[in-house]
């Protein structure tokens, strides 16, 4: 095309140019460079052949009109209003952009070199695609930050505010180890972790952050790659995971729970089994001799039978009500009631129980206790020691030996508040390791008795267990051979 009156220096200029240019002569288009018809492509899809359409300057806006059905375009504004139409069937697209988008270089009469600055956009969708990627960005509750291959944050959202309790500008220029706290080798697992994401493998680590008021916090770190502006970027995702390491806690301290409670169920079991076993031996000894032999024996041992047979029958009830209470605090379902009693009537209670299971091997069975001792504890709980202790005791003496129950003082730990009940027999004794073993909650040892009685290896344990919570302890002295000694201590009475 002839370029008019258009003077060289322009022709020359805009030809060689790497900037667009529009000349427009007489209202239309004379001619357009290479890079505006690049700028111009994307939106205008016959802008090859828009050569002598219509362009005028209208309203601070340029329009020009394209096609044969005469479609007019305002392709470029310096401000974001919209153009009156007065025109019938003439349809009409508005495209703007910010104040100094185009540029009149030189205007003479009817002719205009315009300068086009940037590529044409619509101003509406840049705003609306900005709004929606800030509106996502700071409407997750997690804090992410944008960082650059050094670890420098270039961009935060509002929750790492929330997260860390700083304003998003305190951020940038920082890096995250500001906010955490890290040791050397985390350190350099995140140096390796950012190299590795740079080449495409996102990295999960679990570190400790710091809030502003100096609180110390566990955190999940993700990190991803993505873009910034056009430069390649990490997308640090961080989650406080405070709430949910509370809950892991939690749930591990009901398993625990649990599983004592398991625990206590199956020693609940075993204790009665255990306990009960050496009384309903005794009830059933006697009632066989008593159906057996009914019309040889004499009606005092008549007597004697029955009332021992009573006893026993009464002791088991007593046992197992004990047992079920004793349970039941296990469980934290009945709580500990200590109270003042004469722990003397209770051992000749308890002895009274086994003299038929210790008559069998003539084994005697004594309390060297005369005076009254009272003691600051719970009854039930001292009963099942002391039948746990005697009844042992006389399992593991032989024929024609000696059980005793004593008094003594204790050389440690407040002696004048304290009182010492030991359980003497001239028994088998026990090793090192065997006492060991019956003092561990994790091993279960059993044994069978000199006349070959049979335990379930709690009995000692339950011993243990029942002392301390009375704020005593119990001890073992014991002699392969000679014999063996379980002592447990009781607070005396306050009063």
């Amino acid at each position: 095309m002839t370029y008019l009156n258009v003077p060289p220096w322009c022709r020359t200029l805009i030809e060689q140019s790497k900037e667009a240019y529009i000349l427009i002569e007489d209202d239309k288009i004379a001619f357009l460079n290479e890079k505006a018809k690049s700028l111009l492509d994307d939106s205008f899809p016959y802008i090859d052949g828009c050569i002598g359409s219509e362009a005028f300057l209208e309203d601070n806006r340029l329009n020009i009109m394209i096609g044969q059905d005469q479609q007019r375009l305002a392709v470029y504004s310096n401000t974001s209003d919209s153009i009156p139409d007065n025109r019938d069937r003439i349809e009409r697209k508005v495209i703007t952009l910010d104040y100094g988008s185009f540029g009149i270089l030189f205007s003479e009469k009817n002719f205009r070199l315009i300068k086009l600055n940037e590529a044409p956009k619509l101003r509406e969708e840049i705003l609306f695609n900005e709004q929606c990627y800030f509106s996502l960005f700071n409407t997750v509750k997690d804090a992410i930050f944008i960082q650059d291959r050094d670890g420098i944050i270039l961009e935060a959202n509002q929750g790492a505010e929330k997260m860390y309790g700083y304003p998003k500008s305190y951020f940038k220029g920082k890096t995250l180890s500001a906010f955490s706290v890290y040791t050397n080798d985390d350190l350099d697992l995140i140096r390796i972790g950012l190299e590795k994401v740079f080449q495409g493998e996102h990295q999960k680590f679990d570190f400790w952050g710091k809030r502003s008021n100096g609180e110390i916090f566990p955190k999940e770190v993700f990190l991803y790659k993505g873009t910034f502006f056009g430069k390649d970027v990490v997308i640090a995702m961080s989650t406080d995971v405070s709430e949910r390491k509370q809950n892991q806690a939690q749930i591990e301290a009901y398993t625990i729970q649990l599983q004592e409670l398991a625990e206590t169920r199956d020693k609940v079991y075993s204790i009665v089994a255990h306990d009960l076993r050496s009384s309903f031996s005794s009830i059933l000894g006697l009632s066989e001799l008593l159906s057996e032999d009914w019309s040889n024996l004499e009606d005092s041992r008549k007597h004697i039978f029955a009332k021992n047979i009573f006893l026993a029958a009464d002791g088991s009830y007593k046992l197992l009500q004990n047992l079920l209470d004793w349970s039941k605090r296990q469980s934290g379902l009945l709580e500990y009631e200590p109270i003042s009693f004469d722990i003397c009537g209770i051992i000749n209670e308890t002895l009274s129980l086994y003299r038929l299971q210790s008559s069998r091997k003539n084994i005697s069975i004594q309390s060297e206790i005369t005076s009254p001792t009272f003691v600051f504890a719970d009854v039930n709980m001292v009963q099942s020691i002391l039948r746990n202790l005697i009844s042992n005791a006389i399992k593991f003496t032989p024929v024609d030996g000696s059980v005793s129950v004593s008094k003594g003082e204790v050389e440690k730990e407040n002696p004048e508040n304290m009182v010492c009940i030991s359980v003497h027999d001239n028994g088998v004794g026990l090793s090192n390791d065997r006492i060991h073993k019956l003092l561990d909650s994790k091993i279960n040892v059993t044994t069978a008795g000199t006349a070959n009685e049979q335990g379930t290896g709690l009995g000692i344990l339950i011993c243990k267990e029942m002392a301390e919570q009375n704020k005593g302890k119990l001890c073992i002295e014991s002699e392969s051979g000679v014999g063996s000694t379980f002592s447990f201590t009781l607070p005396l009475n306050k009063n």
